[in-house]
């Protein structure tokens, strides 16, 4: 069903990274992680991965800032903000700003796989 997808994993919580490493795991997806958008960086263009979950805030970085060097570098790859910023408005912006889709936190694993 969802057969092994390289998935790059933005995020500077350990614990939301190592539960979305599992789920990725369970489902058949290589999860990659970074905490930091220097990170995440270095790995999209080391690995080229086929999917990215990037997350808005990143300690002293912004997600959003990721995603537009992430479009820079490759416009096709799908990339889902997931993220606890629910407002409308940092939905909206992320979409405009190239996001392929938006999972707000606390999400559910099988809404995420399903959406992935």
């Amino acid at each position: 069903m969802y057969s092994g997808r390289l998935v790059l994993l933005v995020d500077d919580d350990p614990e939301v990274v190592a539960l979305l490493e599992f789920v990725l795991r369970r489902y058949g997806q290589e999860p990659i992680s970074a905490h930091d958008a220097r990170t995440a960086l270095q790995l999209f263009r080391q690995r080229q991965p086929d999917l990215v979950l990037l997350d808005i805030i990143l300690g002293t970085s912004n997600g959003l800032q990721v995603l537009k060097e992430i479009r820079q570098l490759n416009a096709a790859v799908p990339v889902i903000m997931l993220t606890a910023m629910d407002d409308t408005q940092d939905k909206v912006r992320g979409l405009q700003m190239g996001a392929d889709d938006f999972i707000t936190k606390p999400f559910n694993n099988q809404e995420l796989m399903a959406r992935i």
